[in-house]
């Protein structure tokens, strides 16, 4: 309902945020649904949050919710992104044996399929182009961020809490990235640009579908690195420092093409 009336009306950051703790509290109180337990980051014993869980939960729902927003700028990006990380909660899920929620993530993916075939009009039809829109987009990040909780908390969780972070690797670190770069230029974290990753490489020269390409690519590619840290039983401190220095590798690099092909233009 925030996503439906902020594509009609456009709402305001405030007012978007609002919203957002809303659904979080929703999430947290009325589903029961938080994350206390981040596993043994750093080779000192399992991290357990306690009564601080709640408010990283309302943290974790509103940072993937917009992570996947704003990563929604680009004909069928989102669509594969998120089929992408839906597939591999499934595979994580089957692989521990909680077929019980197995079927959550095949739906949302399934329902996805239909959405890319008229979003990139692969269908030979003079059917309107959909769009995901905030509503889609928010939808797809809450629905991820509760797969992700699920998953990853109580005595039968299906893989690592670190693991998480490879599975929403793209989204994730291109928000961050893109808000520590507005920070530093002195504008608002909110205020929207065209400096994320895929207008980069569109500024670069590549095609829209080259765009896609690589970006999904990517995309599969962490996640499978996540999937099999958790296979193998790989160091939680390792996953966790792996993926830091990603992003400091990421940051730098996009930086770095960013200011050449914005001193071409």
């Amino acid at each position: 309902f925030i996503g439906m009336v902020d594509d009609k009306y456009d709402l305001s950051v405030r007012v978007r945020i609002f919203g957002q703790v809303i659904i979080a509290s929703i999430i947290v109180n009325g589903a029961n649904i938080s994350i206390s337990q981040l596993g043994d980051l750093f080779g000192w014993g399992a991290i357990d949050l306690g009564v601080l869980g709640i408010l990283f939960t309302y943290l974790s729902i509103m940072v993937l919710m917009n992570a996947f927003n704003m990563i929604d700028g680009l004909d069928g990006l989102l669509g594969l992104l998120s089929i992408n990380t839906f597939g591999s909660i499934a595979v994580l899920f089957l692989a521990s044996g909680q077929l019980e929620y197995l079927a959550f993530p095949l739906i949302v993916l399934v329902a996805v399929l239909p959405y890319l075939a008229f979003n990139m009009r692969l269908l030979k039809t003079k059917a309107n182009k959909v769009y995901m829109g905030d509503a889609g987009s928010m939808f797809i990040g809450l629905t991820i961020i509760v797969l992700l909780s699920i998953g990853t908390q109580g005595e039968s969780a299906s893989f690592k809490p670190v693991v998480a972070l490879w599975l929403v690797a793209v989204p994730l670190m291109d928000m961050l990235a893109i808000i520590i770069r507005r920070i530093k230029k002195g504008n608002s974290p909110f205020k929207p640009d065209r400096d994320h990753l895929h207008h980069i490489l569109l500024k670069y020269g590549m095609s829209q579908k080259q765009t896609l390409f690589c970006i999904t690519l990517l995309s599969v590619s962490l996640s499978t690195i996540g999937i099999l840290g958790q296979l193998n039983n790989w160091s939680e401190s390792l996953l966790l420092w792996a993926f830091v220095l990603l992003f400091i590798v990421y940051s730098r690099v996009l930086k770095y093409v960013s200011l050449k092909v914005n001193a071409k233009v």
